[in-house]
């Protein structure tokens, strides 16, 4: 019988979430900009400005293994995924009057190539167990590569996003 290993997508993406959670809240803001939120599988939660939304995209997974052996005795292969980071503000909000969009954005694109920098490896917690408070396990998620891509208008004049893609890699267990 195969089980769900703690190397599941559920386990990793709820990883990483939280480690960009936690990186994120550790930034020094500027006086002129709050704390951003950070919300999931965005359209389906609504957001306040200015924040941050997080999805995942499906995984591929791969052969990397001779017959998907990794020589303890779990079936693996390399699985690999897309994650789009977005950062969004909204030009209405002003800073004592003044204009700030475009820096809080411009700040916010930097929040996130920091936070992508300074944490190349994250650690996959179980979250299968404890959603409130997961066990680390002896399994690792791998911070690839991040782009940011060019986004059409919002149908809200007032929004303006910034859009990263940054993929990941690991090794998932069966």
């Amino acid at each position: 019988m195969t089980t769900v290993h703690v190397t599941s997508d559920f386990n990793v993406e709820a990883s990483i979430n939280a480690a960009l959670q936690t990186a994120f809240n550790a930034v020094s803001m500027p006086a002129w900009l709050s704390t951003p939120a950070v919300v999931y599988d965005w359209p389906e939660i609504t957001a306040n400005t200015p924040c941050f939304s997080i999805i995942h995209y499906t995984n591929a997974l791969s052969d990397n293994y001779q017959g998907r052996g990794d020589g303890a005795g779990n079936s693996t292969v390399r699985a690999s995924g897309l994650m789009e980071v977005s950062a969004w503000v909204s030009r209405d909000q002003k800073y004592n009057g003044q204009d700030v969009w475009a820096a809080r954005i411009r700040f916010m694109e930097g929040m996130i190539n920091s936070v992508f920098t300074a944490n190349p490896v994250i650690l996959i917690k179980d979250y299968m167990t404890s959603q409130t408070s997961p066990t680390a396990t002896a399994y690792k998620v791998n911070m690839k590569n991040v782009n940011f891509i060019q986004v059409a208008d919002d149908p809200n004049p007032a929004i303006r996003r910034r859009k990263a893609l940054i993929s990941y890699f690991w090794d998932l267990r069966a």
